[in-house]
């Protein structure tokens, strides 16, 4: 708990309010906020009795800071991170880890840049969860870290993540939803990039280079299963068949016990190759939605021989 904590210099004193905690036989300083001499706390205190109104008020986000940190407690993605991207004896201030962790918990709550970053989690209560110098979540430190992290790193960090939240969750997948979208860019176009491209854009940003993104989720508790990024310029009916086998043997690894898996996925996937290759998988079923092209005698029909159908969820 928060201390009153008395210093003294050449004669005088100061007052200090600060939390320790102790780590092994040492105690350390969580933080300490400097309040001033006897006599200006003294004049504080008369000054605000005198006003009838507080000299100064902050407010600090704490709620979601704290529940991303006690999640942070039950994924690890810091100890996952750290186990694949080791530090150095001569490394100072934050992790690689750690950075991982401040971004994605500022991605979480209210995304801001790089640049940003930093002043965004001065203003937030981390200070009383984590030791943190929040001067040193700079842009530069950001990239200075990420360029230690390699392609297949960063694949072996999204595997034991995925590993560990289904570890923790337990209950295997009965439906999944695999979906794709794409995020516009404004990088240069002489900026080299393997993955940002101009393409057909969901946004209509279609003047700019963008990058896509495929997901499959469980649609029970909607946790990931599995993600990758593609080139903007890439189909997704395409990028669909490149990557199909590794995603069924991620789905067919979860399934161990389940006799049925039902796969959801909307017509931009759609192809004979495709539908073809989920089809010849006894155990795993699929949804999708069909173009027209495909069913024109269905398109031209009247709506009055359809009829809705019940079925029982997932």
């Amino acid at each position: 708990m928060p201390h009153l904590y008395k210093k003294k210099a050449q004669g005088r004193t100061y007052w200090y309010l600060r939390e320790t905690a102790r780590e092994g036989r040492k105690v350390r300083v969580k933080w300490q906020k400097y309040l001033g001499t006897p006599e200006t706390l003294l004049a504080k205190l008369e000054k605000a009795e005198t006003d009838r109104k507080p000299l100064k008020i902050r407010s600090e986000e704490f709620g979601s800071i704290f529940m991303a940190n006690e999640l942070e407690k039950v994924i690890d993605t810091i100890g996952i991170v750290d186990s694949i991207v080791p530090g150095n004896k001569r490394e100072k201030g934050p992790s690689v880890g750690e950075y991982f962790f401040y971004a994605w918990v500022n991605r979480l709550i209210e995304p801001k840049s790089k640049n940003m970053i930093g002043t965004w989690f001065s203003r937030t209560a981390i200070d009383t969860l984590r030791r943190v110098n929040t001067q040193e979540l700079t842009s530069k430190r950001y990239w200075d870290k990420w360029d230690r992290v390699s392609r297949e790193q960063i694949e072996a960090i999204g595997k034991a993540f995925f590993e560990r939240v289904w570890k923790v969750r337990k209950r295997e997948p009965e439906c999944v939803l695999f979906e794709t979208t794409n995020y516009y860019s404004y990088m240069a176009s002489e900026t080299e990039s393997e993955l940002f491209e101009r393409g057909y854009s969901k946004d209509g940003k279609h003047h700019l280079r963008q990058v896509g993104l495929a997901l499959l989720v469980d649609t029970g508790s909607r946790l990931p299963l599995f993600y990758r990024e593609y080139s903007g310029n890439e189909h997704d009916s395409q990028f669909f068949n490149r990557i199909i086998d590794e995603m069924f043997g991620v789905l067919c690894g979860f399934n161990n016990t389940k006799q049925r898996l039902t796969v959801v996925f909307d017509r931009g996937m759609n192809s004979e190759d495709n539908v073809a290759f989920i089809d010849d998988h006894r155990r795993i079923h699929f949804i999708t939605t069909y173009s027209t092209y495909f069913a024109e005698d269905l398109a031209a029909m009247d709506l009055k021989h359809f009829s809705p159908l019940t079925i029982r969820h997932n």
